[in-house]
């Protein structure tokens, strides 16, 4: 992850996601500090939707 990016910008957070089911990714992004917002099916106006698409899960990292 860039922390710098963010740094440069003056972003306290950002949020960042993955699978739902993605145990592992959960895992990591937790490691990290990250907080669960919540989980949510993408919108099938969402540019990269496709059926079937598997929820998400959306986390917040504060810097």
């Amino acid at each position: 992850m860039k922390y710098s990016t963010t740094r440069f910008h003056r972003t306290i957070y950002f949020i960042i996601s993955c699978d739902d089911d993605n145990v592992s990714s959960k895992r990591v992004i937790e490691k990290l500090g990250g907080e669960h917002l919540e989980a949510i099916t993408p919108p099938k106006n969402y540019v990269f939707y496709y059926d079937s698409m598997p929820e998400k899960s959306i986390f917040r990292i504060h810097i």
